[in-house]
């Protein structure tokens, strides 16, 4: 069943949480989580944000000297989010996205 089949009408389960699903309801879509929120949302999305997501795969040219904006923390950041990346892409193949929500299969 496609999103769009989905019935937008209130089911017995809504109704017993006390939920009541309207007409102008719109089904999240994880693509839009906060994360990534950058990517998505026109309203703050910014030459400065795309800089931001291209320094992830590609280093800058020059480094500040201010705390956090060194080649330092920029290494830093980016471990942690490549570390993130391995964790959510571990089961692709099992079409499975592990992390923030959903649980990981691998406990450490």
């Amino acid at each position: 069943m496609s999103i769009e089949e989905i019935p937008k009408k209130n089911n017995s389960n809504d109704l017993e949480a006390g939920f009541q699903i309207l007409d102008d309801f719109a089904r999240f879509d994880q693509k839009n989580d906060v994360f990534r929120r950058a990517w998505w949302d026109d309203s703050i999305k910014n030459k400065k944000t795309k800089l931001f997501y291209a320094t992830y795969r590609e280093p800058l040219k020059t480094w500040r000297k201010a705390d956090g904006y060194t080649q330092k923390d920029y290494a830093l950041r980016n471990a942690a989010w490549h570390v993130s990346d391995l964790l959510t892409e571990i089961n692709k193949d099992d079409d499975r996205r592990e992390g923030f929500s959903d649980a990981f299969t691998l406990q450490t």
